[in-house]
């Protein structure tokens, strides 16, 4: 059900600033968009990886080897865990929102404003986006030797009995891909620095 995470975006959003808005744009027009239209279909043939060995086991185990995780899902679990701070300050507001409603109402209705905790916890939110955020472009880049998908894999492993050569199909395609969602994931980096710094 998607209206109920609209609701929240839409209620959380007075409660953030300017910058803020823009990542969230950011994060659904740049990242899960495209990620949900075109990203998949990147790494569809992804089992095409043919060795030039008729070893049994060879090629699997190569395969594995070099592709520990697949890209396509790495980025979904990143884009999953980058916005679950957000998510989670979105429902602290409404939570917050909802307590507000039940107390006597000739107060007169206030203009959101980030103060006390809720400032607190909107920096707490942005700090753990940062934390994730880096975690995960350092991680892509470690356990794959950076960002480059080169279209020739040597491989050395048990049961292939030498050194063989692997192919990836559509390596340039493939990298483009990954040099874009990490090039999108420092731009949400550069919004998140840059909301703690207007914050400070």
């Amino acid at each position: 059900d998607w209206s109920f995470l609209e609701n929240l975006l839409e209620e959380g959003q007075e409660y953030s600033t300017g910058i803020g808005r823009v990542w969230l744009t950011v994060l659904f027009l740049f990242r899960m968009l495209v990620l949900g239209a075109s990203a998949e279909s990147a790494w569809d043939d992804e089992r095409n990886f043919v060795c030039n060995t008729n070893q049994p086991g060879c090629t699997s185990v190569c395969y594995d080897k070099a592709f520990p995780i697949s890209h396509f899902r790495y980025f979904v679990l990143q884009v999953i865990f980058v916005s679950t701070p957000t998510i989670f300050y979105f429902g602290y507001v409404a939570l917050r929102e909802a307590r507000k409603s039940g107390r006597a109402e000739e107060e007169a209705p206030e203009a959101p404003r980030l103060k006390g905790r809720l400032l607190c916890a909107y920096a707490l939110s942005i700090f753990l986006k940062v934390l994730l955020e880096v975690g995960f472009m350092s991680g892509l880049y470690f356990l794959y030797n950076g960002f480059y998908i080169a279209a020739k894999f040597e491989c050395h492993r048990n049961p292939c009995p030498h050194t063989v050569d692997c192919f990836v199909s559509r390596p340039t395609e493939k990298t483009i891909f990954v040099v874009y969602t990490q090039v999108v994931s420092g731009v949400s980096l550069l919004l998140n620095l840059l909301e703690l710094l207007h914050l400070l």
